[in-house]
């Protein structure tokens, strides 16, 4: 089993999140993030993170900006984006995300989309 992290500044969509994660039973751990700055952090400490929920828009560092990060680090994670703002799927698959999911996330999607990109 891998973990797998959130990054979210809302402590609402994060424990979301975290709770459809649990009910799947398929991460060894689920670990948080309230910023994309402590998340890239975390990814880039903890080599068995496999998948990292990421939300768009947050303080300090933002989705986009620990996508491009990541890609510069040349660090390589399977990466959701979960957001209310639709009209950036494109832009950020463009940028490396594996995925896009329409917050509120709902738990068959998730977990849908975790199965697709194993």
């Amino acid at each position: 089993m891998s973990k797998v992290i959130v990054i979210d500044d809302n402590m609402v969509n994060r424990t979301l999140a975290k709770t459809y994660l649990r009910r799947a039973n398929i991460y060894s751990e689920i670990l948080e993030a309230e910023d994309g700055d402590i998340g890239l952090q975390m990814i880039i400490e903890d080599e068995d993170i496999e998948i990292v929920l990421l939300d768009i828009y947050m303080p300090r560092m933002n989705g986009f900006e620990v996508l491009s990060s990541l890609k510069e680090k040349g660090i390589s994670r399977k990466v959701i984006v979960l957001s209310t703002d639709d009209e950036q799927k494109e832009k950020v698959i463009e940028m490396g995300a594996n995925e896009f999911l329409s917050k509120p996330i709902k738990e068959v999607e998730l977990l849908e989309v975790l199965n697709k990109i194993k």
